[in-house]
């Protein structure tokens, strides 16, 4: 093991730590992997907003521990990087809401997160674990216990007297320049530590500098049309995960040989592909729409014979209890070769989709348990299968 102990006497640093409040939260609540994914993907955008030459020194679970030696930065740095990391954060908040497909907790909660963050400033030691700088020493343990503190609010910014005491300006001019602030005072007892003075403020304006997102444009519902209508015993938030979940899709694809797909996260934009003997599908997820018994999702597929894009709206209504219909209408396409061979393309993709349905019914049915989980009834079909 390459350990190598540094600087044990420290060298003045400046101690930034991003949190992700209601995280803990939202594991408890929500399917691991979308909720592993979506934390992933905030903190990876925390990293990537660092504009004050801050290295990593961990990734700890939901926040990040950053560091930069030497002289403090100004209050006015500290604002604009805290400034950058929230509307970023916020921005992407809007993003997974707008493009939302799944109904686990974890992707239709993602507004409920928030930020809060700590800035300090004092000597640190290091010591190196092979590639690693792991931070020691006593500020660093003020830096994360002043995580928890007596603020009543879930975002905010929180700078330590330390950091304040190496300005050259007085904290009004922060004021000043930013119509935003409202400074307040705190302090925090913590037992082998003492109190720690802070100076903190909300976060909560700078909501208004967000800007709202455009709607996603409607898919388009060309002049050709198939429709395929069956019923599937099963309760709608079942049937709607199956059709949802992307790594289920080859159980009920006819004539399916793979699916590959990047994103782990599904929601709208997401692409995956459908391998078929002889053809490869470019399946798009373009809208979602979920109203009180009823939802509606719709695909967009490209690379199909004689049908240069085909729009899938896929439908699933409680009609009564226990009892869904489904329906799926496909708008399409079609090539000159589609338009001189007609009867014959309505037959192959009327084959495909209803195909397609069929297997989808039969592996809900048979997947779906009243009382059961979602994935412990998919568990136990797919071990029959």
């Amino acid at each position: 093991m390459a350990l190598e102990t540094q600087n044990t006497e420290g060298y003045p640093a400046t101690l930034f730590i991003p949190d992700i409040s209601g995280f803990t939260q939202f594991i408890d609540q929500t399917e691991i992997a979308h909720s592993q994914r979506i934390i992933a993907e905030l903190l990876e955008l925390l990293i990537d907003a660092n504009e004050l030459d801050l290295r990593v020194s961990e990734i700890e679970g939901d926040a990040i521990l950053f560091y930069r030696f030497g002289d403090a930065p100004s209050l006015e740095e500290v604002v604009r990087q805290t400034e950058k990391m929230f509307i970023a954060f916020h921005d992407r908040l809007q993003h997974y809401e707008r493009d939302r497909i799944c109904d686990c907790k974890a992707c239709s909660t993602t507004r409920g997160l928030s930020l809060k963050i700590v800035v300090h400033y004092g000597n640190i030691a290091t010591v190196d674990v092979k590639e690693h700088h792991k931070l020691l020493g006593r500020e660093v343990i003020v830096a994360h216990r002043l995580l928890n503190n007596d603020i009543d609010s879930d975002e905010y910014v929180l700078i330590t007297d330390n950091l304040i005491d190496h300005q050259e300006g007085p904290l009004s001019d922060l004021e000043a320049v930013f119509d935003w602030i409202e400074c307040q005072s705190g302090t925090s007892a913590y037992n082998a530590i003492g109190d720690v003075s802070y100076k903190y403020f909300s976060l909560a304006p700078l909501c208004r500098k967000l800007h709202a997102l455009p709607e996603r444009a409607a898919p388009e519902k060309f002049k050709n049309k198939l429709s395929i209508q069956i019923t599937i015993k099963a309760a709608i938030a079942f049937a709607y995960h199956v059709l949802t979940n992307i790594s289920l899709r080859h159980h009920w694809m006819k004539r399916a040989k793979a699916i590959t797909f990047d994103d782990q996260l599904p929601r709208i934009g997401s692409v995956h592909q459908c391998f078929l003997p002889g053809m490869a599908l470019y399946i798009e997820t373009k809208k979602n729409k979920f109203e009180e018994g009823k939802v509606e999702f719709v695909e967009k597929v490209t690379h199909m014979p004689m049908v240069p894009q085909a729009n899938v709206f896929s439908t699933l209504e409680e009609m009564e209890e226990g009892t869904l219909q489904f329906t799926v209408d496909v708008y399409y396409q079609k090539s000159f070769l589609g338009k001189v061979m007609t009867p014959v393309l309505k037959l192959i993709m009327r084959n495909q989709f209803r195909g397609n349905a069929l297997l989808f019914k039969r592996f809900v049915e048979r997947s779906y348990e009243p009382g059961a989980s979602k994935r412990d009834g998919i568990d136990a079909c797919l071990v029959e299968i």
